[in-house]
């Protein structure tokens, strides 16, 4: 697809944007948005748990019922922030 994005609302809209998603991950704040991997910039209050794969790999769940996986080299400080930022809400 080349330097494009496609964002998916929370409405369930998708908007097809020029931008990269590495222009959207500097305009967001790191506090509320996490770049999981080289394909996803999520939004973190739409995770509501989280699986330990295999070999320490971590599976995000959004509340759309899509699937994530983290990166190897996002996955320690992903799993840091689950579990001390996310408390209240269960790890399956």
């Amino acid at each position: 697809m080349g330097n494009y994005t496609m964002v998916y609302l929370h409405d369930g809209r998708k908007i097809l944007t020029s931008k990269t998603l590495k222009i959207f991950g500097k305009m967001m704040p790191s506090e509320t948005f996490w770049r999981v991997n080289k394909t996803h910039l999520i939004r973190v209050q739409e995770i509501v748990a989280w699986h330990d794969l295999p070999k320490s790999a971590i599976r995000l769940i959004l509340t759309n019922g899509f699937t994530c996986d983290v990166s190897r080299r996002r996955k320690t400080r992903i799993k840091f922030h689950l579990t001390h930022s996310f408390l209240n809400k269960q790890n399956v």
